[in-house]
């Protein structure tokens, strides 16, 4: 029995404890275009994940926007997360951070969340800096490509 709780207690350890979801110039070796950050933590029923301390970067002189959405599989469970909330860009003359406080994203399906995506996109050079953050996982995968999506996790993305 000794072992069980422990194996369990490990399991329920390894959850991303947060993310960084950044697009970077010249094939991620250079400026910043967009980034997104923030802590995530899933209920015990993985019904509701909340993302607390979420902050939006956009570099001074470019556009940028942010999506959040919870999935299970290949589908997505819950709706997506917009900043700007309609669905536009950010756009700003000089570095700005904001600080979005905290976000929900709940699940009606059984099973709940089992992944977080992260999107924080820089339309001005369309690159997508992702933050793919699996319930099951220590750490969040990250990557780049690309890509100005907002509102979806394509396919491609989760193979």
């Amino acid at each position: 029995m000794t072992a069980l709780v422990a194996a369990t207690g490990t399991a329920a350890l390894a959850a991303p404890a947060s993310f960084v979801a950044h697009a970077v110039h010249a094939s991620g070796t250079g400026a910043v275009g967009a980034q997104a950050t923030g802590s995530l933590s899933w209920s015990s029923s993985l019904k509701t994940v909340t993302i607390t301390n979420v902050k939006f970067y956009v570099k001074g002189g470019e556009c940028g926007s942010l999506a959040m959405t919870g999935w299970q599989g290949n589908t997505a469970v819950t709706s997506t997360y917009l900043y700007p909330a309609d669905g536009s860009d950010l756009c700003v003359a000089s570095n700005t951070t904001v600080s979005l406080g905290t976000v929900s994203l709940t699940a009606g399906v059984a099973g709940g969340v089992t992944d977080v995506f992260v999107g924080a996109t820089d339309q001005t050079h369309k690159l997508l800096g992702y933050a793919d953050c699996y319930q099951s996982a220590s750490a969040c995968e990250v990557g780049q490509t690309n890509s100005s999506l907002r509102t979806s996790k394509a396919a491609s993305l989760r193979s």
